[in-house]
């Protein structure tokens, strides 16, 4: 790695890419990706490609900014923001997907399977 990845990984990034990572443990990924295709599933839907990786990253990076906001900083960029990822077309509609109900989710006001199933209407429709 170049040492402009090592700096760009500071404070609550590092946190952010700690968590990132501890996503990916075979555990906690085989786990996690289960629910998430049960969901699809229900529905009779196909699990949009990278879909997986992009939960992951809004989780981690809501969760870490959830840090910030506690610490009193209001403008922590997460990852996915700062890399554009939610501007690449593969992942076209997945952020509006999880600001509209993911993060409900996270903040406790409706339930996992509530979230997902609600997820998966929402990026379904966009594949017609």
């Amino acid at each position: 790695m170049h040492s402009s990845t090592y700096g760009a990984n500071q404070g609550c990034a590092a946190l952010e890419s700690l968590l990132h990572e501890v996503c990916h443990t075979t555990s906690l990924e085989l786990h996690r990706y289960g629910v998430i295709y049960e969901a699809f599933k229900r529905q009779q839907a196909t699990v949009p490609r990278d879909l997986y990786h992009a939960f992951v990253f809004y989780t981690v990076g809501e969760l870490t900014r959830a840090v910030t906001v506690e610490e009193g900083s209001q403008e922590y960029q997460t990852q996915a923001e700062r890399f554009g990822f939610y501007q690449r077309e593969r992942w076209s509609g997945f952020r509006e997907a999880f600001d509209k109900h993911w993060r409900p989710m996270l903040r406790g006001e409706i339930d996992q399977l509530t979230a997902l199933d609600r997820i998966v209407g929402h990026v379904s429709r966009q594949d017609q």
